[in-house]
């Protein structure tokens, strides 16, 4: 997921590449389509597998995330129905 000032680099990417694809009129439209669908697609694979998110933030941190307080924030039924799906 895009940040720390990352949008405004995906926005002026997406406007420069996709939007230079398309004719006038649909430029715009299509580079706003663009930088939804990678920040949807970030959101996704950051839901699909959070471990690689949680490394990083714990070498940011420089300390260990507390997974018992941020479990109990979770709500629990999607907790449980994530662990039986990667048990399946």
């Amino acid at each position: 997921v895009p940040c720390n000032g990352r949008y405004p680099t995906l926005i002026m990417l997406a406007v420069i590449f996709v939007g230079a694809a398309f004719p006038p009129a649909f430029a715009a439209a299509a580079a706003a389509g663009a930088v939804l669908g990678i920040v949807v697609l970030g959101v996704v694979q950051w839901l699909d597998e959070p471990a690689g998110q949680i490394a990083r933030i714990t070498r940011f941190l420089n300390q260990p995330l507390d997974e018992a307080a941020m479990t109990q924030v979770v709500d629990p039924h999607l907790y449980r129905n994530r662990q039986v799906a990667a048990a399946a």
